[in-house]
């Protein structure tokens, strides 16, 4: 039983998710036959892909689900009802963190997703009715359920109440999705851009995998593209990580993978390096200070800082220098940085600038208060300059 949120009552045993029916000789005898079992999680799986896959249709421009939203589908078998061998599949709540409001969201789909399997399965092989299209992994997963039946045996599948809709699944119904009519348009290659870290480049394949935000992706380089071979080993990541930001651009036959494969790829274009990145971080780290940081009356970095800083860490990243941001106790933050015997500080706050070089060999300290100009700040911390 559930209450009002779609959460289980403790201690009540939840109603059935769904109506599954293994119906054929075999499963005449009591139980379920235990290489059949596997049907279950095929049925599971299938119901998962499409429950995915309509959360990415009502969500334009994710491409991966929020957390929990896979483990959440926990669905079980409590037990096998006499005749036909039919399982008795309820949907259990976990007791893990998921919100009110992500269950009552995610639940819902998870039984339109049950309703859109029955559906297709009801559908397939009528002359009306459009051959379904689906995700590349919810296909390959409605394709898997049945796979162990003979040509004499099906599935009965769908809602559990009487009066709901179900749908019969056997060989023949099978051979409409395992054959799926597939739109000419999915087959056109289509260029793509993908974002992240080269993290293992494979010479002998000449293709690289690619971290990006969503996942690792293979990307094959063009025919005889030594140069491009040889830039891609430049930026990898030894270590899997510490590596420069670059876009890849090639050739995908389906962008709406979760995890899009490329090839043909024909530029590799470096964002963002690795200094330019660790300079980032070292902002970040600055931002999440809080009021009290360094004593009872210091301040976090002012937030009006932050922007001309971001516009300048690329030219900051580029002076082969190292290069260090220090945050003072009064709002401001210190850009420091040696060329030969020379430090040069660079102290900004609010609107404003105050400059220092300090020639640590002729003792020399020369100093300037002057209103922020982004020109003179980097011209100063490119050569002196005041």
């Amino acid at each position: 039983m559930t209450d009002g949120g779609g959460s289980e009552v403790e201690g009540a045993v939840p109603p059935p998710f769904a109506f599954f029916s293994l119906d054929g000789e075999r499963f005449k005898a009591v139980g379920m036959p235990a290489d059949s079992a596997r049907e279950v999680g095929y049925f599971r799986d299938a119901v998962l892909e499409i429950a995915r896959s309509l959360w990415l249709d009502q969500n334009p421009g994710r491409k991966k689900l929020p957390d929990g939203f896979s483990a959440a589908f926990d669905l079980r078998l409590t037990s096998v009802e006499p005749g036909s061998a039919r399982p008795h599949l309820v949907l259990h709540r976990g007791a893990d963190a998921i919100t009110d409001e992500h269950w009552d969201e995610w639940v819902t789909l998870y039984f339109a997703a049950r309703d859109e399997f029955t559906h297709l399965v009801q559908t397939a092989g009528e002359p009306e009715a459009p051959s379904p299209v689906l995700a590349n992994r919810a296909l390959q997963a409605v394709r898997r359920v049945g796979s162990s039946l003979s040509e004499s045996e099906e599935i009965v599948v769908g809602d559990p109440e009487p009066t709901g809709r179900r749908a019969t699944l056997n060989q023949a119904t099978r051979r409409v999705f395992v054959r799926p009519e597939v739109p000419t348009q999915l087959l056109e290659p289509t260029e793509w851009h993908l974002e992240g870290v080269v993290t293992e480049y494979d010479g002998v394949g000449q293709s690289f995998q690619l971290q990006t935000n969503y996942g690792v992706s293979k990307c094959v380089i063009e025919s005889f593209n030594v140069e491009l071979a040889n830039f891609v080993r430049d930026v990898l990541a030894l270590d899997g990580i510490t590596a420069p930001d670059v876009v890849v651009t090639g050739e995908t036959l389906d962008a709406k993978q979760s995890t899009i494969q490329l090839f043909n790829v024909s530029s590799v274009r470096l964002v963002r390096s690795v200094e330019e990145k660790l300079l980032s971080s070292r902002l970040d780290a600055l931002y999440a200070l809080e009021a009290g940081w360094d004593g009872p009356d210091s301040l976090p970095p002012s937030l009006a800082l932050r922007a001309p800083l971001e516009l300048a860490l690329s030219e900051l990243a580029a002076f082969g220098v190292p290069v260090d941001l220090m945050p003072t106790g009064d709002g401001a933050i210190k850009v420091e940085l040696k060329r030969g015997s020379v430090e040069l500080t660079a102290e900004l706050i609010d609107d404003e600038m105050t400059l220092i070089s300090d020639n640590l060999e002729t003792d020399e300290l020369r100093e300037a208060h002057l209103p922020y100009s982004r020109d003179g700040f980097l011209a100063f911390l490119r050569g002196g300059l005041m």
